[in-house]
């Protein structure tokens, strides 16, 4: 691969990791706990229990999946997924929250989960828990 190529690859792969970072800053604006990111679905996030489209996105298709997997992932760790075609990893946005994700292959297609695993713990008493 030639210095513009790379650098077109390089750049797409930025752009696309920033709209996965867009949806996963709405997951925590709406209080959701999980996106999914499947084939033939537009994004769907997790609140309260729940799944709901996140509004003003459209179905992704296989290239948008694959796309949004691959943002998140090192060479190395794009390798290993294509051989066993599931992964888990943890990605974090500064000043956001951390995710673990879960990258697989299903009808065919890749897809992922990633949970928000907020930066600072709640105390016991915000959690609801008994006495």
């Amino acid at each position: 691969m030639d210095a513009l190529s790379t650098a077109v690859v390089l750049d797409a792969r930025s752009e696309t990791r920033d709209a996965l970072d867009t949806m996963l800053a709405s997951l925590i604006e709406a209080g959701g706990s999980d996106l999914h990111l499947t084939v033939d679905a537009p994004p769907m996030i997790r609140v309260h229990g729940e799944l709901r489209p996140l509004p003003d996105y459209e179905r992704l298709t296989p290239a948008d999946t694959a796309m949004l997997v691959r943002s998140v992932l090192s060479p190395a760790q794009w390798t290993t997924f294509e051989q066993n075609l599931e992964l888990d990893i943890a990605y974090d946005i500064p000043g956001l929250s951390r995710f673990r994700v879960n990258c697989f292959q299903q009808r065919n297609a890749y897809g992922a989960v990633m949970r928000a695993i907020p930066h600072v713990i709640k105390p016991l008493h915000e959690l609801g828990t008994p006495q």
